[in-house]
């Protein structure tokens, strides 16, 4: 055959707008060897086989809704049952339900410290925060011990 028949994967990628790479694994895959150069020469019914493979995958199937009721954002991707914003509330909170704004603080039963969160050893403040009662006495007498050091 003359050259004029064959083309090359470079050529062939540029047409049909994929990577070089996806055209010479689909040859590696369905087995078409290269010639004696070493070059991978693609003739004209390798070529429309090639064409009809990637146009079937050009463009994929659209994603269904999301799987929680009343949600009709597509899913994030192919196998999975939720949304990006339902797959995030999922990942870090266990639970699909919307929290409240300091649900995380008020879940805590011991302070950074170990000591438990009792009305006896908690501080509240006006506004709903708490502060360990132990570790303010802690704090309070560190301050103290280091004013009373002379300098």
């Amino acid at each position: 055959m003359n050259s004029a028949a064959w083309t090359s994967p470079p050529v062939l990628a540029d047409d049909l707008g994929i990577t070089r790479q996806g055209v010479r694994a689909w040859l590696k895959r369905h087995g078409y060897p290269k010639d004696d150069d070493g070059f991978y020469r693609i003739d004209a019914a390798t070529e429309a086989r090639m064409r009809a493979h990637f146009a079937a995958r050009k463009t994929p199937p659209p994603l269904g809704p999301c799987s929680v009721d009343e949600c009709d954002r597509p899913r994030r991707s192919r196998g999975a049952e939720l949304c990006a914003l339902h797959h995030q509330r999922m990942s870090r909170h266990g639970t699909l339900e919307r929290s409240l704004p300091g649900q995380n603080q008020r879940a805590k039963t011991h302070c950074p410290k170990g000591h438990p969160y009792t009305p006896e050893n908690t501080y509240r403040f006006a506004d709903g925060r708490r502060r360990c009662r132990r570790c303010r006495l802690d704090r309070a007498a560190a301050a103290k011990r280091t004013r009373a050091t002379p300098a």
